[in-house]
Parts: C-alpha cells; structure tokens; sequence
C-alpha cells in the first residue's frame, strides 16, 4: 500500500496521487463510519516551514470518501496571507478500487480520538490512521481535499504560512448511508507563524511511535458456515498498528457463493500474517495451498466458488518482532441434502445378512436416522446391517439426513426369500412321578417350513440310541414331524428334565418337563466346564431319585454361596456372575439329599479360560509421505496359550479371512509368542488400508484395528496435443486429469517452464477438483513449446508435459528485379528467402504459372533450404513475365511475385 502527501511551500500547494490494495472479492455487509469518543476537534499548532500530518481517526466499510477543501478564511491578526495562485480554494480526489464484500464495523484502541503533537520546523510528522476495518471505512473532511483509502495511513503535510494567522475550519463527519450533516462535528484547526521555535525542540515523527505484539480482538474460535460455491474470505484480525479491531459474526454461506473472514488484533511492527487448516479429526495442522481459487491478501484469505471440502477449522497465525498470537475459524460450506438407500430393494433368505447403505450428499450433517415401518429404531450409523435376518425384519426401511436447515430422506424395502417358518412345538409330554419298572414313552410333535429335525437332552446332555434308550420321528402328510422317546424299564436314575429341540435354518423351537423316578438320591456324571473370564457361570445339578430334599454346592467343603457373585437356588442351579480365573476356578461340588438322610454326592471341574487382549497399536499421528518406513506392534498382553496371531486388512474383520503373508512391500515377523510386528519398507499408495490384527485363542478372538494413512502424490493420465503437428488457425486442446492422489489438490500448466494462465488466445478451464483443461482456440507459431501439467498436494508435485509442435507456413520476403525496366542484354537476379516456416521445404520459380528449370539463359540456384536465386545473364525480350517464387511445407503454400519487364530494342529489316 502507498501513502498519499500533500506537500506545500510558499502559496503553493502540491497533490501526490493516493492508491491501495485492490481485493478480489467483497466482504459481506457494510458498516457506518463511528467515533469511540465525543470530541471530533482537535488543535495543532505549527511552525513556518514545518510540515505535519491530518489523523482522520474514524473509519468504516465502504471505502471512505476523506475530503479536505482549502479554504482561506480572514485572517486572525492585522493582514491576511497572499498566496500566488488565483484560486481560493482547491480539491481533489483519488481512485478507488474495488471493494470487497464483507463488513467490519472501525474501532479504536486509544480512549480518545483526539491526539496533540509538535514536530520541529521542516521535518515531517505522519499522524497514523488509529481505527481502519473490512471493508475499508468512508472518511469525509470537508473544506481541503478528499482522499479516498484502503487500509492506508494518510501522510500529508501543510503548506507553508506567511507572517499573519489563518483557519482552516474540516468536518468529520464519516459519509455513510446518509448524506453527511455538515453541522456536527465541526473542528478547527489555526496555524501560526513563528520564525524559531520556542523552548524545547518538538520530536519528529514518521513511524508510530513504540511496539505492539499482535493481539486480538475477538474469540479465538469463530464459526461461519456457507453455501456451496460461494466465494468467500477470511480476514486475519490481527493487522498492523494502527489498525483495526474487527469482530467476526457467524455467517451462513451457500456452497458456491463469497465471503469474508476476518482474523481480529492490531499490532506494531506490521505483522506476518499466515493461515492454516486443520485435517478432519486431528490436531494437526497444514498450510493453505494458495492457487487460482485461494488467494491470500494481506490478512485476508479469500476463497472463490467453496466446495464442502473447504469446510473445516482454520487458524490464523499473525507474528511481529515482539511477538505472535493466533485465532481459530471454523468454516462450513453447506450444500443441499439428498439421500438414498443402496440397494433400494433385497431378498433375503432367513439367517443370512442383510446390509442398507445410505449414500447421502450435501452439508453440514447434524444427525442420522433410521426408521422401520414408520417407527424409529435405534441406530444412527449411515449403515445398517442386520447379521441374521429372521421373520419380523421383512419391511420398509428409512434413511433420513438431518441438519438444523433441511432434511432428506430414502427408503428401501427388505423382502424375505425362500421358505419361512419358524419351527413350532404342537404337541408335548408332561411332568411324570413313577415307579421303577415300568417303560416310559415321551412324544413330541413339531410343525415348521423347512421341516424341522428333532433330538432329545437329559439335564442339558444329548441323548443317543442305546439298549434302553431309543428316539425315532417320522414326518406327518401335513407335514409336522413326530419325535418320541422310549425308555425301556425305567430305572431311579433314569429321572431328570427332559427336552425335545426342534430346529432348522430358520428357527428353533423346545419343550422340557421333568421326569420322576422313585429312588435314592443320584447324580450323574458331570463334564469339565471351559468358561471365559468375564461370562457368567450357570449349571444345574443332573439329579435323580425321588423325593429329594435338598439340593446344595459346596466348594473346599464350604456351602455356597460365599460371596455376592454366587448365587444357588432350591431346584440345584449354580450361578457364578463376572468369573475370574483366580478366584472362580475350582472344582465344584453338588450335593443332594433326601428325607432320610440318604445322600449323593457330584463334583464339576471349572475351568476358567482367558480371551486375548491387544494394547493398542497405530502408525503414528502424523499422515505418512510415500517412500516412508512405518511399522506398528501387534502384543497380546493377557490370553491364555496357545495363542495364534495374524494380520488381515478386511473390511469387516473375520477369522481367518484376508489373511496378510509377507509380500508386496509388506513383512510380518512374529518375535515373540505374544508378539507379530508388520513393517513396510517403502510405503506407496496401494498400501492405504486399516490393518487389523487378530489374536486367538480357545477362549476367543481379539481384533485391534490401525489405518495407515499415506500422503499420496498425485498421478497424472498421460495426454497429448496429437501425434501430428497442428496446423496454424486450428484448434487444439489437452486435458490434465490427476486420477489419483489426495485433496486439496492445486492443478497448473506451464509453458517452457513458465506458469501460464488464460491470456493470449489460451484458455486454462478448471472443470472439476482433479481436472484443467487447456484449449487454444487459433493456434499460431508462438504457441508451439513444450507444455506441463502440474499437480501439487500435501505429499508432493507431479509433471507432465507433451510438446505443441506448430506447422508454420513459409513467409517469403518480398522481392523484385528493380525499379527500372531492365535493357536486353542486361544481367539480373532475384532472390527468394524464406524467413520464417517449418523445415523440410520446397522452393520453386514460376514463370506465368509454368515452372522454371536451369534453361534458355536462365538459371536456378539452390544456396540453403530457405533461399533460391533466379538470375538472367543476358536478358532477352522472351524473357519478360511475371516471376512466381513458390514455398511450400507440411503447413501449406505461400507464393510471392514479381514482374519483370524487359525494353525491347526492334529490328528492321530493309525492303525495296
């Protein structure tokens, strides 16, 4: 930015040109010009010859109009001053550029608007402007010369004055949306002469006075929020001293249309201004890729046309020699919402997997929801999978996108595929009490579609076909299954509960009741328990013989329970909550007693196994570069052996499945029994993936994901201008087209290596984030050159380039055999030099459109590809005509002509 100066001497007064910055887009809003005080006047006072400065110390946006006209006014002593010129007053009034949209109301820093200095005859006195903003302000001074400004200080200096006193009467009043009410805020300024000044010397002024550290206005974190392409800019409110205190409102932009954000704080020295954006979901931070749509001005940064990929968090970080601050902004770009559900219609047999993905677009989302049937269902993930689909999961299903502006909804419908029946016990058997001796037959019918297969279970232990046991079933002509059990002579230890399970694909259906055989108390054999530490113990007692008294547990001879975790009821069931292996695994005894005293006694060994557990692993916070090594560590810190461990990069980790092997840059080496660690040497892109690791064993499986980020280069499809070269006056185009690398992503071409931008007959389009088109509508010679597409991202800077070769018609200088006719006998010559146009060349003569050869007096020399000499030794008259001097090459034909004329002298030919 320049200053503006007003510099005088002697009755004469000199007007320097004022300019500023020009921004590329506007601000939203505007602000009236205000002051922070009640007093506008203020006083200085001067000595002959010394120059000072004006402080209009209020601004606002628009751009302020600061207006001072000269006035002379009657002196204030016996004599007026004289001045040379004729004219009594004069103005002025500087450009303005462009605003910006956006707004910022001025402020002040300083309690009182007005300040007093003295300043030391002949030297200079800059009075720096102490409130500015964005937009820039409108100043209005009336009565000496309008200045129009953007974010610059005003330096002028006052004339010199004669031997008497004058006034010079200036409004402050700010020209905003009204006009200026000229009776307010009137102030004077009156200047004396003095030929020495008195007592002590004034200090001269020329840069504020002192050092401020950046400081900020504002709140660290401002919001705005914008529509898609929106064009819009973020202001840093830390600006030099003195410069404005701006206050950042929340805005709402649509994704496409401008805007401005501002960075609030005022500083001395002017400080550095830098601006940074947040990656998604970390603390990390990178710098904003400046290009065509970014542009950063001052501390503004603007941003054309937004994209729901500029939404974010940015920081603005403002330094000086004394010190740094920062403020935080976050942006968000909307964008309309739509959704839908992919697939929108399935089948789906029982028990399989059914999967709805709901693919939605636009900005910001607030929330996901999903409905069933018209009725919410408690899930707000974008995918909703059901593991097993059963009967009452068929319906309509609903997606809908939510924000605090709009909704969007879809909906897909879940059909059940194949046969879908359930299985259903239809008839069943009764609790018994009897007597030893006799056989025993339990029937059980179930019904269901598949048709369902039948087995039995004495006290939770599947029963075989042995001598006394026999089970059989047969199927129904409707199609119900019958199951029976025969006991043949039944025995006391023959009771217990009894269970018919019916069961299919698509369901399972039981049915039990008690058996009871008179006799002593008898408890059958009961298997080791395997449980997993965490899960809860339940067993039942298997106990025959009827009556029975009491049924109890014992552990190391003590009654259960024997502390809150346990817990034992009458009918001989044990309850173990949350089992540890230290405290829970034990051999566990059942005791069961009748009325007489007659008793019997089981034991059950518990085993309690423990599941893997991995300590977390990741690839480090920071986002890889390729080429870089990176690693991580797979240790299972707890889990019983033996322990199988393994790596997979599955979507949806299973065991067993994607299992990762050493290849393809990537190796896995397993140090310890409990440790696995996978390394890639080099990192590339195709290794962007969340790797899991997964730790087995008998207890169950343990998976801990970690994604490996790669900053990926970006990759350019090859293209070219054709495999011909072009003609002159054709059109040619090229499309640069990066099919892989991340966003943000910053696409340019160059030229011989210089940047090149739509200008002289190129046009540089930007179709998409990952695409630029260069067109050249009429191609001439000088575009021919080697012509590179450049993609730059966070991880790096991809080339390519492809060469414009431009056939160049010949251009023939002219040409002629003289400017006087040529006399027979006379030697003449002309030659044909082709300055400009492709190589290989032709070059002819013609004479009269017939083409000339080394003949009849006249020859034709070749010298270099560009030059061909005709000459004449000894002109003759059958030699005059009209000489044709033809080039041609791949790009066409040029021609050039000269007309040769010979004066014929005659013959005579004596006659009687």
């Amino acid at each position: 930015m320049s200053s503006s100066s007003l510099s005088g001497a002697r009755n004469k007064v000199k007007f320097v040109p004022c300019s500023a910055i020009t921004f590329l887009d506007k601000p939203m809003g505007s602000k009236a010009p205000t002051f922070n005080t009640d007093t506008t006047s203020v006083s200085y006072t001067r000595s002959v010859g010394q120059s000072f400065a004006l402080l209009c110390q209020a601004q606002a946006y628009p751009v302020p109009i600061i207006s001072f006209i000269f006035i002379f006014k009657e002196p204030m002593g016996a004599k007026a001053p004289s001045f040379n010129t004729a004219a009594n007053s004069i103005s002025f009034t500087y450009a303005v550029h462009q605003k910006p949209i956006g707004a910022k109301a001025p402020s002040f820093n300083s309690v009182s608007t007005i300040s007093g200095f003295s300043s030391k005859s002949s030297s200079d006195l800059v009075l720096l402007c102490q409130a500015q903003a964005y937009p820039v302000p409108i100043f209005s001074i009336h009565h000496m010369f309008s200045i129009r400004l953007k974010y610059v200080s005003v330096h002028f200096i006052s004339q010199k004055i004669s031997q008497n006193v004058y006034e010079m009467s200036y409004n402050l009043e700010p020209m905003g949306a009204k006009a200026p009410s000229f009776s307010n805020y009137i102030a004077s300024l009156t200047i004396y002469r003095r030929y020495e000044p008195v007592g002590a010397k004034p200090p001269t002024f020329s840069e504020p006075i002192g050092s401020v550290a950046p400081k900020l206005s504002g709140d660290r974190l401002q919001e705005y929020t914008m529509n898609f392409h929106d064009s819009f800019a973020l202001l840093c409110q830390a600006q030099s001293y003195p410069m404005p205190i701006f206050s950042i409102e929340i805005n709402e932009i649509s994704q496409g249309s401008p805007s401005v954000l501002h960075c609030p704080g005022q500083a001395y020295p002017v400080p550095l201004h830098r601006w940074y954006k947040f990656i998604d979901g970390t603390t990390r931070k990178q710098a904003v890729i400046l290009n065509d749509r970014v542009k950063q001005v001052s501390g503004t940064l603007i941003i054309k046309d937004a994209v729901v990929e500029d939404s974010g968090k940015y920081l603005c970080v403002v330094n000086n020699s004394v010190g740094g601050e920062s403020v935080e902004t976050v942006l968000t770009v909307t964008a309309p919402l739509s959704a839908k559900i992919d697939p929108p219609t399935q089948t789906v047999d029982f028990g399989r997997p059914a999967v709805f993905t709901c693919q939605y677009t636009g900005n910001p989302i607030k929330t996901i929801s999903w409905l069933k049937d018209g009725k919410a269902i408690d899930h707000n993930d974008p995918v909703l999978r059901i593991e097993s689909v059963k009967k009452e999961d068929k319906g309509m299903y609903q997606c809908f996108v939510r924000n605090d502006q709009e909704s969007a909804e879809a909906s897909a419908e879940l059909k059940l595929g194949g046969r879908f029946d359930p299985p259903v016990i239809r008839q069943t058997f009764p609790e018994e009490t009897m007597e030893p001796g006799p056989s025993v037959f339990l029937r059980c019918v179930a019904g269901g579609n598949p048709t369902p297969e039948i087995s039995w279970e004495l006290d939770g232990k599947k029963i075989a076909n042995n001598e006394r046991y026999q089970v059989g079933q047969y199927v129904t002509v409707n199609g119900d299954v019958v199951s029976f059990l025969n006991i043949t002579s039944v025995h006391a230890n023959d009771g217990g509960l009894y269970k018919c399970i019916a069961k299919s694909k698509v369901g399972v259906a039981e049915h039990s009741a008690k058996l009871n055989v008179y006799g002593l108390p008898y408890i059958r054999q009961m298997e080791k328990k395997a449980i997993v530490a965490g899960e809860t113990l339940y067993v039942t007692c298997p106990v025959a013989g009827y009556p029975i008294d009491s049924i109890v547990w014992e552990r190391d001879n003590r009654a259960l329970p024997i502390n809150r975790k346990q817990k034992v009821f009458p009918n001989g069931t044990l309850i173990i909550e949350n089992v540890e292996r230290n405290s829970d695994q034990a051999t566990y005894t059942c005791v069961a007693k009748n009325a007489e005293g007659y008793s019997a006694r089981g034991s059950l060994e518990v085993q309690v196994m423990v599941p893997p557990q991995i300590v977390p692993f990741d690839f480090g916070s920071d986002i890889i570069n390729m080429n870089d090594m990176v690693s991580a560590t797979c240790t299972v810190n707890k889990g019983d052996m033996p322990l199988e461990l393994y790596w997979t990069t599955a979507p949806e980790p299973k065991w067993g499945v994607g299992r990762l092997m050493t290849n393809d840059g990537i190796l896995i080496t397993k140090t310890t029994q409990r440790i696995s660690m996978l390394s890639i040497e080099s990192v590339h892109a195709r290794h962007r993936a969340n790797y899991t690791c997964a730790a087995r064993n008998a207890a169950g499986v343990a998976y801990h994901t970690a994604e490996l980020r790669v900053n990926v280069l970006p990759q350019i499809v090859p293209f070219e201008f054709g495999e011909e070269s072009v003609n002159e006056l054709e059109m040619v185009s090229a499309s640069c087209t990066v099919n892989k690398g991340d966003l943000p992503l910053d696409v340019a071409w160059l030229k011989n290596g210089g940047r090149i931008y739509t200008n002289d007959g190129v046009v540089v389009t930007k179709t998409s984030l990952r695409m630029s088109v260069l067109t050249i509508e009429s191609v001439r010679a000088r575009h021919a050159g080697n012509y590179t597409c450049v993609a730059t991202n966070n991880a790096g800077v991809t080339k390519y380039w492809t060469l414009l070769r431009v056939n160049v018609l010949p251009q023939i200088v002219a040409f002629d055999f003289g400017e006087e006719s040529i006399n027979e006998l006379d030697m003449v010559s002309a030659s044909c030099t082709v300055n400009k146009g492709d190589l290989p060349m032709d070059i002819y003569w013609t004479k009269n459109g017939g083409r000339l050869y080394t003949n009849d007096g006249l020859v034709v020399m070749r010298n270099s590809p560009r030059l061909s000499v005709l000459s004449l030794e000894s002109v003759r008259a059958r030699h005059a005509g009209n000489y044709t001097c033809v080039a041609t090459n791949n790009a066409g034909v040029t021609k050039q002509s000269s007309l040769l004329a010979v004066n014929d002298s005659s013959t005579f030919v004596m006659f009687i």
